[in-house]
């Protein structure tokens, strides 16, 4: 009664002490200060002297500031403004090495539906984050991986939900394609191999982004000048940029030093400079002022020993050369990505290309270009040894690199998706 509508003069909330009941009695689905709310009794008859009850509800009663543990907006949403009732919610900073804040609680990263390495990944306008193609199983020589076929699954990763997306398949399965948003809005998966020592190919499909995402579909968009796999992709506005890579036909093996240039929707041509020194295993990404970087890589076929070479290319200026530098460490078969929002270009996992498996037994560092001053570091290493995986950065998730899938020192492909914290500098 809270001194029978005497306390504060009988103001105090026109005595009623939000009537007693603490949002309907339920308080946060009954779960805010233990979902007791003063076990209804409003102070035992004092009404706190006109301050606001402990455990009553912000948006209700007592004119005072808001209760401790609940909501400073609509009442009973489960998250406060303030202090957060234990378990309703999360910040990046506060959890553990191997768990990531996701809708409130910190939990690991959901891995793929997929195992699979050698695929494509970019990013759609929508902040998914869509993965392409690839190869999947036990992948060692010796188990006959060399006719190990590529596979066409494509899905996507939902950055905020922590979920994936099936999409079905491409219309061609292949391993090592590259992917890129285009001006138009659809996704452009380009060349790749047929299977691990087959035939390099030159199609061309496009995904159109659907809402719901599974309601895209893919389209036909001809093919490059020339077939090309295991290149590194960068985009200007209304133009997509493949450097690097290898070509297979009839068993004949090439790395190439030439850039394609390819105006959306149909237009392709050939730049002028040529990588200088064309090379397998390589990765990259662009920056944020339209520069492609390619990095690392194995000068030979067959897993000759890493280098760390860094060639980086003007987009913005198509004829100019590449301009070199080196990483700190050498390395191959990595995954890169950059953030925007920091100014840094990320290197992560990787390593020899050697005969099932070994060469890669422990992750290199993560290495870090700040691409302002062209200054290297580096970060946590990567969990665990994996190669030929891909790696990205969403702006719906822009404190988080993920790197996805790959393939372990036994040869085996995994489904395991990592994420850096790059707020909390832990993977």
């Amino acid at each position: 009664t809270a001194d029978a509508g005497t306390a504060d003069a009988g103001t105090a909330d026109a005595g009623t002490a939000d009537a007693g009941t603490a949002d309907a009695g339920t308080a946060d689905a009954g779960t805010a200060d233990a979902g007791t709310a003063d076990a209804g009794t409003a102070d035992a008859g004092t009404a706190d002297a006109g301050t606001a009850d402990a455990g009553l509800d912000a948006g209700g009663g007592d004119a005072g500031p808001p209760d401790a543990g609940f909501d400073a907006g609509p009442p009973d949403s489960g998250f406060d403004a303030g202090t957060p009732d234990a378990g309703s919610t999360c910040v990046e900073s506060g959890c553990a090495v191997g768990t990531h804040c996701f809708g409130g609680v910190c939990a690991a990263v959901a891995s793929m539906p997929t195992e699979r390495a050698m695929m494509a990944v970019a990013v759609g306008g929508d902040g998914l984050i869509y993965l392409f193609g690839g190869v999947g199983g036990s992948l060692c020589p010796s188990n006959g991986a060399s006719g190990a076929t590529a596979v066409g699954t494509a899905e996507a990763y939902d950055p905020v939900a922590n979920g994936w997306i099936s999409l079905g398949d491409m219309p061609t399965a292949r391993l090592l394609p590259g992917a890129a948003l285009g001006g138009d809005g659809r996704i452009y998966v380009i060349g790749g191999d047929s299977a691990i020592g087959g035939t390099t190919l030159s199609v061309v499909e496009a995904w159109t982004l659907g809402s719901p995402p599974a309601s895209g579909y893919w389209t036909s968009e001809g093919s490059s000048l020339s077939p090309r796999a295991a290149f590194v992709t960068g985009v200007l506005p209304q133009e997509i940029f493949l450097a690097a890579g290898h070509a297979i036909s009839a068993g004949s093996f090439a790395d190439l030093g030439t850039v394609l240039g390819f105006s959306v929707p149909s237009a392709w041509t050939t730049e002028t400079p040529v990588l200088p020194n064309p090379r397998e295993n390589v990765c990259g990404t662009q920056d944020g002022v339209g520069r492609l970087y390619v990095i690392g890589g194995s000068p030979a076929q067959g897993g000759s020993a890493s280098t760390a070479e860094v060639d980086r290319y003007d987009m913005t200026s198509p004829s100019s050369p590449f301009v070199q530098s080196s990483l700190p460490l050498p390395v191959q078969n990595c995954a890169a990505a950059y953030d925007p929002g920091g100014g840094k270009l990320y290197v992560a996992a990787g390593g020899e290309n050697l005969p099932d498996g070994g060469g890669w037994s422990s992750p290199p560092p993560t290495q870090v270009l700040d691409v302002s001053t062209g200054v290297w570091s580096s970060v946590a290493p990567f969990p665990t040894a994996a190669a030929q995986a891909v790696a990205a950065i969403s702006p719906k998730r822009p404190d988080l690199l993920f790197v996805f899938g790959g393939l372990l020192p036994s040869c085996q492909t995994t489904n395991a998706v990592q994420a850096y914290s790059i707020s909390a500098g832990h993977w």
